[in-house]
């Protein structure tokens, strides 16, 4: 109740006051008389402190000179009086509305997607048959039937996934989804097994299914190092043997090296033109735009903004338009690229790309690439046990 009251006081606005001289006591009980509430009400050395209500402020003048004190105002308070310090800054208030506002219009479209729950299947893959059917940056959430896509989008797989639906919080849509029950199923009939690193790296999550995890986030493996045990100890110290399953993320850095023949072709691949695009919010700004040639080919790198593993929705896109002519020494060079170009994102397929760097370099016959990358990728392989026990 007292919260309340000092709330309500608070809403309404008031006044602390001094008053000096005269009668404080003839002043407390002229105030009393006109039905006037004073508060936190204080007598020290001759000098009266009290608080009033806004309102009633304005009647304290004719009372104090009956009772020939004299009344300062010594501070205000309340939401009226906050306004009023800073009415004459229009912009200012302006500004936070017009950020209120914003933040109120942006906040009914999705613009974050996130996808938990796969191991076989491609990520982007599925971000493209949520984009089909309705669900991408800019996504009006009211307009969206979250279960129609869910049961569109698992149909798509036929069976390879069991079970999937998304989830809207926000500005984040979260597409989670459990594929093939091969994990949960089945281990019967599989031989004893340890899951063990098959390339070096720092692990950066780790879900354990069946067996003993023996590495933590954030530890650094090397190839063959295990990590999670098929062998478990019981309360009696026997051991018991299960084919381990679980599933890891980990960083590391890996080179690729391609060399292609140019062999005998009848063109060679010249640039022609560079454009590039910015996405944000769902809007592309395409920058330095070019018409394609005929018989030219385009190249596209799109860079995403990722904090805390969630992709946002900005983006910058450079696109190379290459065009193909005929030179006296023929060579093969478009499709020597193109092959290389299929190669690399072949390898780098289900990784995820933190940084790179690339070097080309031609010849008269053949194109040699040459690539250090930082991925995050998945951990692991099963490796069986070799124990009389496990038979």
């Amino acid at each position: 109740m007292k919260y309340a009251v000092l709330l309500l006081r608070y809403l309404r606005g008031y006044v602390r006051v001094h008053a000096v001289g005269g009668f404080p006591e003839r002043f407390i009980n002229l105030c009393h008389a006109a039905g006037i509430v004073l508060w936190d009400v204080c007598l020290k050395d001759k000098v009266l402190t009290f608080c009033v209500s806004r309102k009633h402020f304005l009647k304290l003048r004719h009372i104090a000179a009956k009772s020939g004190v004299r009344i300062k105002i010594k501070n205000k308070n309340g939401i009226i009086y906050k306004y009023r310090k800073h009415h004459k800054r229009t912009g200012f208030l302006t500004g936070v509305l017009l950020f209120l506002i914003i933040q109120a219009f942006l906040s009914m479209f999705v613009w974050c997607i996130d996808v938990k729950g796969n191991n076989d299947i491609n990520k982007n893959d599925i971000l493209l048959r949520a984009e089909y059917y309705g669900l991408k940056a800019g996504t009006f959430k009211k307009s969206f039937d979250e279960i129609g896509a869910s049961r569109k989008i698992a149909t798509d797989y036929n069976g390879k996934v069991t079970w999937l639906s998304i989830n809207i919080k926000g500005s984040l849509a979260v597409i989670e989804l459990r594929e093939d029950d091969k994990i949960l199923n089945g281990t019967e009939d599989k031989p004893p097994c340890n899951i063990v690193a098959d390339f070096d790296g720092v692990i950066l999550s780790s879900e354990t299914y069946c067996g003993d995890c023996t590495v933590k986030k954030g530890t650094g493996v090397k190839k063959g190092d295990l990590l999670i045990s098929g062998a478990i100890i019981n309360e009696d110290m026997s051991t018991t043997f299960y084919p381990a399953k679980g599933k890891f993320t980990a960083l590391h850095e890996k080179e690729i090296n391609i060399s292609e023949s140019t062999g005998s072709g009848a063109n060679q691949l010249i640039i022609v033109g560079k454009k590039y695009e910015i996405g944000f919010f769902g809007i592309k700004i395409p920058f330095n735009t070019h018409g394609k040639a005929e018989n030219a080919s385009s190249f596209s790198e799109r860079k995403s903004l990722v904090i805390n593993g969630y992709t946002l929705p900005f983006y910058i896109e450079k696109t190379v338009i290459c065009q193909t002519e005929r030179t006296e020494n023929v060579n093969s060079t478009v499709k020597a690229l193109e092959k290389m170009q299929h190669s690399i994102y072949k390898q780098n397929a289900n990784s995820t790309v933190i940084n790179k760097n690339e070097t080309v370099s031609a010849s008269e016959n053949s194109i040699r690439y040459s690539g250090k990358y930082t991925l995050i990728d998945f951990l692991g392989e099963e490796k069986l046990i070799l124990s009389e026990s496990s038979k």
